[in-house]
């Protein structure tokens, strides 16, 4: 008899950010129940103004933000998240699952939310890297969504 497995469907919103920390210094970590770890780093925290829903994080290319999602012991079924831009220089999401890196362009005109799926079922992939490029732009990240690969 095959073993059961579990399929796990992580959710950040960053509700935790209570209060606008303008830097691009602050490292956000999150862990959850399937041992997977969503880490923020060299980002800026909004919990008004400047969010999409509730708290939102900001990152810049030209101070090295990026998101790191490990620890998917079975590989990603899933990624999501929401984004738009912040000012009108644009910007360049790099998310790289696993070996593979889809490039998303975030223009003057993307001032309302949009949201970034990732779907292909890839149980080799076991983290995500989110990087920013365009050193000038910035882009408001949130509601990362990420599901186990079963």
């Amino acid at each position: 008899k095959a073993a059961a497995t579990t399929t796990y469907d992580n959710l950040e919103k960053f509700d935790d950010i209570k209060s606008n920390i303008t830097q691009y210094t602050n490292t956000k970590t999150y862990t959850y129940e399937d041992g997977s770890k969503l880490v923020a780093e060299k980002v800026a925290l909004y919990a008004k103004d400047k969010v999409i829903d509730g708290g939102s994080i900001v990152a810049k290319g030209d101070k090295a933000s990026k998101i790191t999602i490990s620890g998917l012991k079975s590989g990603i079924g899933t990624l999501s998240f929401d984004y738009k831009i912040w000012g009108t220089t644009k910007a360049t999401v790099n998310v790289k699952v696993g070996d593979h890196t889809t490039v998303v362009n975030v223009t003057k005109s993307d001032t309302t939310k949009r949201t970034f799926e990732y779907s292909p079922m890839d149980v080799g992939a076991k983290d995500v890297t989110i990087t920013f490029t365009n050193e000038n732009a910035r882009v408001i990240i949130d509601n990362i969504r990420f599901t186990s690969a079963h």
